[in-house]
C-alpha cells in the first residue's frame, strides 16, 4: 500500500516546476490543441486511461496519459469497466479507422434543425470496437456537446449561406462541399463539422427547402 501511494504520488511531479513536468508537456503537445476524447474543448487537463487508483504503477506513464477537458475528464473519471463492450476507446493503441467515415449527422427533426449524431458501422470496424465507440460516445454525451456545437456554428453561417441559398440549391451546395472539405482536412472526417456539413448535404428537406432553414 505504501509503495502504491509513492507511485501514485509521482503525478504530482508532472505539473509545472516538477521535475517530470516534461511528461505532460508531451501529453499536450501531442493532442495538438484538443482534448482527445471529444475533440471540441482545448485539453486543460491529464486523464489517466487506466485509473492510477487502480493501477498506481501506471501514473506518470506517458502512455497511459491523455489531454483532456475538464468536462470529459470528469465524466470519465475512474471508469474501467472490465466488459468488452464498455472500455474507452485508447487514442494510441486502438485501431480506429480513421480514413472511413463513422460519425454521422442527421440535421434536421421534425422539420426544423436539430442536428442529431451518431456512430454507425464502416469498412474495417468490427463490432467490439463498434460497441467501444459508442458506448463512449454515450457516456461522454458527446451528441448533447456536438449539437450545441453544430447548432452556434450554424447560427454563424446562417447569413452568408442565405446570400447563396438565394442563387440556387447548386451555389450553397458547393460552398457547403468547399467547407466541408477544409474542416475535414483539418480535424479529420470524423469530427462534428465535417458530419454537420455533410448531414446538410445528404438532407432532402435542407436541399428542397434551404431558405425555410436559413430564414429568408
Amino acid at each position: 500500500m505504501a509503495e502504491a501511494g509513492w507511485q501514485r504520488s509521482l503525478y504530482d511531479e508532472t505539473y509545472e516546476g516538477g521535475w517530470l513536468e516534461e511528461i505532460r508537456t508531451e501529453v499536450f503537445k501531442a493532442a495538438k490543441g484538443r482534448c482527445v476524447l471529444c475533440s471540441v474543448f482545448q485539453p486543460r487537463t491529464l486523464d489517466h486511461f487506466l485509473p492510477k487508483e487502480s493501477w498506481p504503477s501506471l501514473s506518470v506513464l506517458t502512455l497511459n496519459l491523455v489531454a483532456a477537458c475538464a468536462d470529459c475528464n470528469r465524466i470519465k473519471g475512474t471508469l474501467a469497466n472490465a466488459s468488452p463492450g464498455q472500455q474507452f476507446v485508447h487514442p494510441y493503441f486502438d485501431a480506429v479507422p480513421m480514413n472511413e467515415v463513422f460519425l454521422h449527422c442527421s440535421p434536421v427533426k421534425d422539420g426544423v434543425m436539430s442536428p442529431g449524431f451518431s456512430i454507425e458501422p464502416c469498412a474495417g470496424m468490427d463490432n467490439d470496437l463498434l460497441a467501444r465507440l459508442r458506448w463512449q460516445f454515450d457516456t461522454l454525451e458527446l451528441d448533447e456537446m456536438y449539437r450545441d456545437e453544430a447548432m452556434l456554428f450554424f447560427g454563424e453561417r446562417k447569413d452568408d449561406w442565405r446570400e447563396s441559398a438565394e442563387i440556387d440549391w447548386v451555389t450553397l451546395a458547393r460552398q457547403i462541399e468547399r467547407e466541408c472539405s477544409s474542416a475535414a482536412k483539418a480535424t479529420g472526417r470524423n469530427m462534428w463539422k465535417p458530419a454537420f456539413l455533410q448531414g446538410l448535404l445528404d438532407c432532402p428537406s435542407f436541399g428542397a427547402s434551404p431558405l425555410t432553414f436559413l430564414g429568408q
